[in-house]
């Protein structure tokens, strides 16, 4: 079973898909994720964007990109998760922002729960 959710919002738009290792045994259970920040917030950054990952109940998981444009489609797996456990992946953006008069540190942060359920 492949499971696929997307959320849109005023920062950036998540994609989400899940595959069970029942449908499927490369990989384990797993999540594929992926995320982009809007345009709003493009407009706001001034050179590249350092971004990172992890999966909070996933020890060893980690996804970490240390300069990327501020259009970048991120996008990632998290393999071998066990069904029923709950997760919470934490994903954040750190970059120079500008209004168009100064610049100041940036930041833009996600964070998704999910379970994989066994039924």
């Amino acid at each position: 079973m492949t499971l696929a959710n997307r959320y849109d919002g005023i920062h950036g738009s998540f994609t989400g898909d899940v595959i069970y290792a029942s449908q499927n045994p490369n990989g384990g259970n797993r999540l594929l994720w992926s995320l982009k920040v809007s345009t709003s917030v493009q407009a706001l950054v001034q050179g590249p964007m350092t971004c990172g990952a992890i999966v909070d109940g996933k020890r060893g998981y980690s996804d970490f990109h240390p300069s990327v444009p501020a259009d970048y489609w991120w996008h990632s797996a998290v393999t071998d998760l066990q069904l029923d456990a709950t997760y919470r992946l934490r994903a954040r953006c750190e970059f120079t922002a500008t209004n168009g008069h100064t610049t100041a540190p940036g930041n833009v942060q996600y964070s998704v729960e999910f379970i994989l359920h066994s039924t």
